[in-house]
C-alpha cells in the first residue's frame, strides 16, 4: 500500500446520523475484531478559516480485509468513520443496493442540514467469501461534513488518527493534514500517512 503512495487508514465513530443521517446521536460503536487496512490516494478538503469547521471528500480508497475476517455485510452492519476527535456513523441497514447488489451506497437527504457522513459507497473489488459474505478488497468512496479541524487553522502539518469500521472489521492509520497554499487558502490536503506514535486508539473499546 505505501509503495503506491496509499495511506493506511482506520475507521470508527461515536456518533450516528439519525433517521437518514441528518442528526447526530450518541451510540456505542461495535468492537473491531478483524484488523485490515484502508489505503487511499491523496485527499482534498476545505476548511472555514474562522471556525475551523471542514469538509473532506475521499474518492479513491481501498479497504483490504484481514485474512482471518469472516467477511463484511455492509447492508446489515453499522458503518463508522473517524478522523481525530471527529466520529460519525451510519446505522445498520442504511446502505441501499444497486447494480445487482454489487454496489451499496448511502446519500444524506437534501432536506434540512445534514452533517457527518453526506455520502458513502462501497463495492467489492476482488475475492469471494463463504455464506454470503465477501472477502478480499473493497473500493470505498465517502464525503464528510462538519469536521472540527480548528487546530489546522493555527498549525500544520498535523498527524491525526483516522479509522473506518464496517461491523467488526476495521482499518487504521495516522494521516497527515497540511495546507500547501498556507493559512490564507481555505483548502487542505491529506497527501500521505504518518505515525501517530500511539497505536490503535479505538481497539478494546
Amino acid at each position: 500500500m505505501r509503495k503506491f503512495g496509499l495511506a493506511v487508514v482506520l475507521v470508527l465513530t461515536l456518533f450516528i446520523c439519525g433517521g437518514r443521517g441528518a442528526v447526530a446521536q450518541l451510540v456505542s460503536p461495535p468492537t473491531p475484531i478483524y484488523h485490515g487496512v484502508l489505503g487511499f490516494l491523496p485527499m482534498k478538503g476545505k476548511i472555514d478559516r474562522t471556525t475551523g469547521i471542514a469538509s473532506l471528500k475521499v474518492q479513491h480508497a481501498r479497504f483490504l480485509l484481514s485474512p482471518t475476517s469472516d467477511g463484511v455485510f455492509p447492508d446489515r452492519e453499522p458503518i463508522l468513520v473517524a478522523l481525530g476527535a471527529n466520529n460519525f456513523s451510519l446505522d445498520a441497514g442504511m446502505l441501499k443496493a444497486s447494480h445487482g447488489g454489487k454496489v451499496l451506497s448511502y446519500r444524506a437527504p437534501r432536506t434540512g442540514n445534514p452533517t457527518g457522513i453526506l455520502s458513502f459507497r462501497i463495492w467489492q473489488i476482488v475475492g469471494a467469501g463463504a455464506a454470503g459474505a465477501s472477502k478480499g478488497a473493497y473500493g470505498i468512496r465517502f464525503t464528510l461534513r462538519d469536521l472540527n479541524l480548528a487546530l489546522l487553522n493555527t498549525e500544520y502539518p498535523l498527524c491525526l488518527p483516522m479509522a473506518v469500521i464496517v461491523g467488526d472489521d476495521d482499518g487504521f492509520s495516522g494521516v497527515m493534514l497540511t495546507r500547501p497554499a498556507g493559512f490564507k487558502s481555505p483548502h487542505f490536503t491529506i497527501p500521505k500517512d504518518c505515525d501517530t506514535g500511539g497505536g490503535w486508539p479505538w481497539l478494546g473499546r
